[in-house]
């Protein structure tokens, strides 16, 4: 095993993250094009809900400024890289009967302290495949992970737990899988929820979440929750907790936006 954890190590360095102008043209455009995306203020979707809910109401007051987060452009290769997985293996279910990239959405009542609908919130997502086997459908979800955490068995993480959890209890499916590729070996996750508890929870949490989150986005405050564990790679781990005590988080975020992220690239407008 130590052995097994050198070599994919030693894999990991050598890969060129940071040498994307060498390749292939027709690769390294495909992989640094931007590919902006319109949404509607009220659209919310499942892997961000499940991820920090501070970072989702920063993010969507910035979008209403007409403010993007500006990617360096070697870490473009870690989503493209997930695109690729994805595709192929979309491509592998829908040849052999299944279905994939099917979209869902939910329909979720805003209410005001009455407890009176007064909007509604959109929580949109994206199952990656659908299936038959032995006459019962079942559900997957394709995921990339460190082989570091595979190796410590972390890979499966709450969240993902709760994505496909939620995913499964829209479709009413009992069984469904996490597929991890990573650079040393694949993995495979499988879950049955015959009496419904699991799917049934992860609905309602999430569902809880998104009611939370776009109401503090509607009315300009920032969650008391947070996500420890993605605080590493959010560009306002500086500012965040100055931001939840703010009286008007909203403009201050925009301010240090406009004053110093942007001059900085960190942020642009959108084109």
């Amino acid at each position: 095993m130590e052995e097994l954890k050198k070599k994919a190590e030693t894999f990991r360095r050598s890969v060129p993250h940071k040498r994307l102008k060498e390749f292939p043209e027709i690769i390294y455009k495909d992989i640094v094009k931007d590919k902006p995306h319109k949404g509607l203020s009220n659209e919310l979707y499942v892997t961000y809900i499940i991820d920090c809910p501070r970072k989702v109401v920063l993010m969507k007051w910035l979008e209403d400024e007409g403010y993007e987060e500006v990617q360096e452009e070697y870490k473009k290769w870690y989503p493209y890289r997930g695109n690729v997985w994805d595709d192929y293996l979309s491509n592998l279910f829908e040849n052999h009967g299944g279905h994939s990239q099917v979209s869902v959405m939910v329909i979720v009542p805003v209410t005001n302290e009455k407890g009176k609908p007064e909007d509604v919130a959109l929580i949109r997502g994206r199952i990656d495949a659908i299936y038959k086997e032995n006459e019962q459908w079942k559900l997957v979800d394709f995921k990339t992970a460190n082989e570091k955490k595979l190796f410590e068995g972390t890979h499966v993480t709450d969240k993902y737990v709760a994505q496909i959890s939620f995913y499964s209890k829209i479709m009413n499916i009992e069984e469904f899988g996490l597929f991890f590729a990573t650079n040393a070996a694949p993995a495979y996750e499988k879950f049955t929820d015959e009496s419904g508890v699991l799917r049934t929870y992860a609905y309602d949490k999430i569902v809880e979440r998104a009611h939370e989150i776009y109401k503090a986005y509607k009315e300009g405050y920032l969650p008391s929750e947070k996500r420890e564990e993605s605080c590493n790679y959010c560009p306002f781990r500086e500012v965040c907790h100055r931001l939840v005590s703010s009286t008007d988080p909203r403009a201050e975020v925009i301010k240090i936006v406009k004053e110093k992220l942007e001059p900085f690239g960190k942020f642009k407008k959108k084109e």
